[in-house]
């Protein structure tokens, strides 16, 4: 989203492959894949490390993901991440249009997929991360071969989607707080996508031709899911962006800015605000998190420093994300309605995509 945020760049992969041909440690060592200004909704990293966590900077332990999950960002990420939070409203599940042929699998991956591209919650984001971790097992399934036969033969597919959904999770555009509460502390999804063995520049250069041309032939169930839903998305993601500076919202900033001073988070940073961020009345808390990671000297530190904050964000959070998570659903339900035909050709998609390599 185009906020959909802000993703892992080429030139991270390329480094990575430099480093080694085997599983790498994540690039952006932010918490349990938070990011912190907004997802890069208009399409997902063109390539990654495993385990990624976007928007580290901003913060770590709040960092919201992408969802726009582009073609490039489906391919080169492979990597990229319910229960409703304490306090918030029952969530609306997404109308589903049925298909001659839709089974109970292919329906939950349907609702998966809207929950993906149209988050109105932190429970419907975790749940959309498995519509992810479905399109990076077909992406990974059906351009392999193809990837081999160019000389670039790729590690099977592995890993869990629980363990993705964790290390993907967004504490700050749409936190789940359950899925926090019940999970502190770091969490990676350890897959590298796409390796290269023995990297030099003419072999960056020709497996970057061999991903665009085995994505364009190969990957098309995929693909054109994104497509489908891509303007669609950006439009969902602004009115995320427009309800996060309602007058209702705004309204909780002093009462949690008050609770992370309780709780020992300095004024100067509690009481930070930026517009340009997701969600703005986390970017203080985001701060002073990335200013305690950054003192920490040992690992061991940095994880009680993370463990530290979480409870923090547990403590103070749960009032703006209930106000959030209201309007959300509520306005989700309506933006369904109006584009009633759009959300049912996104889900049939997504069926069909479920058919074939589910």
């Amino acid at each position: 989203m185009n906020n959909l945020e802000e993703r892992i760049y080429r030139d991270a992969t390329r480094t990575a492959a430099q480093v080694t041909d085997a599983d790498i440690p994540p690039l952006r060592l932010a918490r349990r894949g938070r990011r912190a200004s907004g997802r890069d909704f208009a399409g997902q990293p063109t390539m990654a490390w495993s385990g990624t966590r976007r928007g580290t900077a901003a913060r770590r332990i709040l960092i919201p993901l992408a969802a726009a999950a582009s073609v490039a960002a489906l391919i080169s990420v492979l990597i990229v991440v319910g229960h409703g939070s304490p306090g918030t409203p029952k969530h609306v599940r997404p109308p589903v249009a049925p298909t001659k042929r839709a089974t109970a699998g292919n329906r939950l991956l349907a609702t998966e997929a809207l929950d993906w591209y149209f988050p109105d919650s932190g429970a419907s984001y975790t749940e959309g991360l498995a519509f992810a971790f479905t399109q990076a097992k077909i992406t990974a399934r059906d351009i392999d071969p193809c990837l081999a036969q160019a000389g670039f033969p790729q590690p099977a597919f592995n890993g869990s989607q629980r363990q993705y959904q964790l290390a993907f999770a967004d504490d700050s555009q749409f936190p789940d707080l359950a899925q926090l509460a019940a999970n502190p502390g770091d969490h990676y999804f350890t897959k590298q996508y796409l390796v290269l063995r023995h990297p030099t520049a003419a072999r960056q250069k020709a497996i970057d031709r061999a991903q665009a041309r085995c994505t364009a032939r190969y990957a098309q169930p995929v693909t054109r899911v994104d497509k489908a839903a891509s303007a669609l998305q950006g439009t969902w993601l602004t009115i995320i962006s427009a309800i996060e500076h309602t007058p209702a919202v705004n309204a909780t900033q002093p009462p949690f800015a008050r609770c992370l001073e309780r709780h020992g988070v300095p004024a100067s940073f509690a009481t930070q605000t930026d517009n340009s961020a997701s969600n703005p009345l986390f970017y203080g808390l985001n701060a002073w998190a990335d200013s305690t990671n950054q003192a920490a000297t040992t690992a061991a530190q940095a994880a009680a420093d993370q463990r530290h904050e979480a409870r923090v964000f547990l403590a103070c959070a749960p009032r703006v994300v209930s106000v959030l998570e209201r309007i959300q659903i509520a306005r989700r339900t309506h933006f369904f309605h109006q584009h009633a035909a759009q959300i049912a050709r996104i889900a049939r998609l997504a069926q069909e995509m479920s058919g074939h390599g589910h």
